[in-house]
């Protein structure tokens, strides 16, 4: 799901069409799109994790 048109910052004009891998798995963004925002319209819920460091 992506945002189409914004109610403050009008309509949203796509870039073209970019691939890209993330754990073996492919997505499709838009140039100029947040990797965040490509990885959520693809379904990907967590996208950062930071696990403590050995003692």
């Amino acid at each position: 799901m992506r945002i189409k048109e914004h109610p403050v910052l009008g309509i949203y004009e796509k870039g073209r069409e970019v691939h890209f891998l993330l754990d073996g798995r492919d997505m499709t963004g838009f140039e100029g799109e947040p990797i965040a925002a490509a990885l959520k319209a693809a379904g990907v819920e967590i996208h950062r994790l930071f696990l403590p460091l050995p003692e």
